[in-house]
């Protein structure tokens, strides 16, 4: 009994992995300026989070810059009902708790060896979450009836970065590199009873592992239209070391190639106030199968605009956008969502923050905050 008992848990382990868990395992924004206009920004940014999201843009910030997200970290509900070997699902998605996601300074070489040439980066961000509670009752695995079940998957990747930047003498062309070192949290825990009290699930599995990737990129500002400017960058698988309880559930973070265009038009009304348009798109590779966190590759994009309002204190930003993320793997669903954005930039002061939003259609809502500080004038 205890056998049969044995092998109807491991094929619904199989398979109870098919509720629609809103995808952010690998597409999860830390926060940042280019959050409110739909991540479009990322790869042509130059702010402390380049250094993750393309090493190039270090190459055009001059001075020391500090860089802090503290956003939500969004979970979901999934009701199951029929049959436990393949349920019909419901997900709900929620704000969830709060945490710094991203922690980022920049330096220039010259303040460390005089006449050097270039732009270090270090940054901690959160790259990849999700955190999704299953449960129901009454539910088929025929001859048996399971009741109280409850299961949550939690996957949580942290990335440590560092880059370097550095652009050609007249400007128009930045490259970069770097060491990513990864963290990787996983954890699955399962508890259930058939009809007659026997335990059907007890499952208790969580270990972080880790692992070290490369991110390389460039950033190239058009010739002959210079108010736009491209950008490419790739980062590469990871596998997983020291997480042999969870191997079988995520073993290998997807690499990433990533692509944008920014647009800026100056002069709007007829005075200082000019608009940036953006465009990015976000290609994963490299992953693995899995019951529970499996990983396909998939393309994911943003679409922004940001109106930046000039007044005599400082200037206002104002952002829209949308993030289309479908799902990466078998057992997850869309987590597409509309955002908005808004900002201040004080003209004398060496600091500036920003207020970001994303609306989701799974539910809940995101909101994340930013604050940049600039030590060197």
């Amino acid at each position: 009994m205890k056998r049969l008992l044995g092998l109807l848990l491991l094929v619904s382990g199989a398979t109870i992995g098919h509720a629609q868990i809103p995808d952010l395992l690998n597409a999860f924004d830390a926060g940042s300026r280019s959050l409110g206009a739909g991540s479009s920004m990322g790869v042509t940014g130059a702010d402390t989070l380049s250094a993750i999201n393309n090493p190039a843009g270090l190459g055009y910030i001059r001075g020391r810059n500090l860089g802090l997200s503290y956003r939500n970290l969004p979970r979901s509900d999934t009701r199951l009902q029929g049959n436990i070997a393949d349920p019909i699902t419901d997900t709900q998605g929620f704000r969830g708790g709060s945490a710094i996601t991203h922690l980022g300074y920049t330096m220039p070489l010259s303040a460390v060896k005089k006449g050097a040439d270039g732009t270090l980066g270090f940054s901690y961000s959160v790259g990849g979450f999700v955190d999704d509670t299953r449960f129901g009752t009454g539910l088929q695995s025929p001859p048996f009836t399971v009741n109280n079940y409850v299961e949550q998957i939690k996957a949580k990747t942290e990335f440590f970065a560092l880059s370097l930047g550095r652009t050609t003498s007249d400007q128009n062309t930045s490259w970069g590199y770097g060491i990513v070192f990864a963290n990787q949290l996983v954890s699955n825990r399962a508890v259930g009873t058939l009809s007659n009290n026997t335990p059907y699930a007890n499952t208790n599995n969580s270990e972080t592992g880790f692992g070290v990737g490369l991110v390389a990129g460039v950033q190239i500002i058009d010739k002959k239209r210079p108010n736009v400017s491209y950008g490419l960058s790739v980062r590469t698988p990871i596998d997983i070391g020291g997480n042999e309880a969870t191997a079988a559930i995520y073993d290998r973070i997807p690499g990433m190639i990533s692509g944008g265009i920014t647009f800026r038009r100056d002069g709007v009304g007829g005075g200082n106030d000019f608009i940036v348009y953006a465009a990015q798109m976000n290609y994963f590779f490299g992953g693995k199968a899995s019951s529970l966190l499996d990983r396909d590759t998939t393309a994911t994009f943003g679409l922004g605009a940001e109106y930046n309002l000039v007044k005599g204190s400082g200037t206002f930003p104002i952002r829209l956008g949308y993030i289309g993320v479908p799902s990466g793997g078998n057992g997850f669903g869309d987590r597409s969502a509309f955002t908005l954005g808004f900002g201040y930039r004080p003209n004398n002061a060496p600091y500036s923050f920003d207020i970001n939003y994303a609306f989701p259609r799974t539910g809940g809502n995101d909101l994340v905050f930013g604050l940049t500080y600039r030590f060197d004038k």
